[in-house]
């Protein structure tokens, strides 16, 4: 790392420069070469003097994948660094994510334009959060990280692009020649709040999803999975996931109220080009920014439903999530079954396939001083796109069948969900671990089943 710079000279020395700057049209074909640099300098400092940024910050340009696991090198995934840099040149810088072992990090260091090919954006004191990426013993016993040679990362980069006001700043690494953006935010961003928001909107998405998702650009369509790695793992719908995958590390930010998913290179199959996408939250899918036509889905709720049901359960737990009215059938069922017994806590219900029986059932699952104890129940199922329909048929056992002599209000549970279903997501069709279903007939009747 170069050598670290005394932090009062750098702010006497800025001080200078930017009494030196006017706000004027640039004018770089006057003077020699070393005189425009010089100008550069000047203007680029007092353009970011007094602005706040959140950076993308990718350490490498490429992705390797460990031979084992077959999951990528987190040098060549994506990080976001926010920057808030001040006219004496000071930055305040913060992140989180799995290089400070998630958790919220901040620190303030010294930032300056400095000239060398061209202008450089220098981060020339030490900070916690950009120079863990540059420095190359960190974690360098990890299997996760290159021997000796840490996440590779740039401390400096070329400034490529910096117009007055403008939205955005390209970078590029100076070393790596790495790519990386930033997009300006308001001064008064709260750094915490922001870092934590883009976290709970990813994890929303992506966190543990049991489901794939379709990006499609023009007429060619390709499953989008390991959203939740910060990569997509792309590969033909219809395609094979080994031999035709490509690997594409992005990153989330927010900006206007918006939520943006901006890949590290341009998605480039064919005629068609495509690297950032805008969350539509009224459509529940990412729209491209460069061609709206581009979009980024998820999967369609009434077919997962269908398609798990018929390997594992689906669950209504009597503490989640329903309406006032489901909410009393369940209550009604275990006042009666705590009055057979005190020691009975009804727990949940759950959906799935009777692949021994090849029928459909509800198990109604409750605790006997305990133990968990179950009973089925028997239904006609059929699903129709994002609908379903249930009919119940009768009990599975003659114990089941007490069940409901001894309740009737179990009875009435089945009867009410006896009927037809409207199916959608309870959070977003890209994570469906949680699934709504609403009555056609009565919108308050409605519960939520959980994988």
């Amino acid at each position: 790392m170069k050598k670290i710079f005394s932090i009062a000279i750098l702010f006497a020395a800025t001080a200078l420069v930017l009494t030196g700057c006017k706000n004027e049209e640039d004018n770089f074909f006057d003077g020699s070469a070393a005189e425009r640099l010089m100008q550069a300098q000047q203007i680029y400092t007092q353009r970011l003097g007094n602005t706040t940024w959140v950076m993308e910050y990718y350490p490498l340009d490429y992705t390797d994948l460990d031979p084992d696991s077959r999951e990528p090198y987190p040098a060549g995934l994506g990080y976001v660094i926010l920057n808030r840099f001040k006219s004496d040149c000071s930055v305040e810088q913060a992140m989180q994510n799995s290089v400070s072992k998630d958790k919220y990090l901040n620190d303030i260091s010294v930032w300056e334009v400095i000239g060398d090919q061209g202008p450089v954006l220098s981060f020339n004191t030490f900070n916690k959060c950009i120079h863990a990426f540059a420095d190359p013993g960190v974690n360098e016993t990890s299997k996760d990280l290159y021997q000796g040679r840490g996440y590779e990362g740039d401390y400096e980069f070329g400034v490529l692009s910096l117009e007055e006001g403008a939205p955005f700043c390209m970078l590029k690494g100076k070393k790596r020649g790495t790519y990386v953006r930033m997009s300006r935010l308001p001064n008064e961003t709260d750094f915490k709040t922001y870092m934590q928001d883009i976290i709970d909107f990813q994890k929303m998405l992506f966190e543990g999803s049991p489901t794939g998702d379709v990006i499609a650009l023009g007429d060619t369509t390709f499953m989008f999975t390991r959203g939740d790695k910060g990569i997509a793992e792309l590969y033909p719908v219809g395609g094979d996931a080994i031999t035709e995958n490509s690997w594409h590390p992005y990153l989330i930010t927010k900006r206007d109220g918006k939520y943006y998913m901006r890949f590290r290179e341009k998605i480039s199959r064919g005629n068609c080009d495509a690297q950032e996408f805008v969350y539509d939250a009224a459509q529940d899918m990412f729209v491209g920014v460069e061609n709206s036509a581009y979009t980024i889905t998820g999967y369609a709720p009434g077919k997962f439903f269908d398609e798990y049901v018929q390997n594992k359960p689906l669950t209504i737990k009597t503490d989640g999530e329903m309406s006032a009215s489901f909410k009393q059938l369940m209550d009604d069922f275990a006042a009666e079954l705590k009055k057979v017994n005190k020691n009975f806590v009804f727990t949940n219900i759950n959906f799935s396939l009777n692949s021994k029986e090849s029928k459909y059932q509800w198990i109604m699952s409750y605790l006997s001083s305990g133990k968990v104890a179950n009973q089925a129940y028997y239904f006609d199922y059929s699903a129709n796109g994002d609908a379903c329909t249930f009919n119940y048929t009768g009990a599975s056992t003659t114990a089941a069948q007490n069940v409901i002599n001894k309740c009737p209000a179990l009875k009435t549970l089945w009867d009410n969900l006896s009927q037809e279903w409207q199916i959608t997501a309870a959070d977003s069709k890209f994570n469906l671990k949680r699934i709504k279903l609403t009555s056609k007939t009565d919108a308050n009747l409605w519960f939520v089943v959980t994988i």
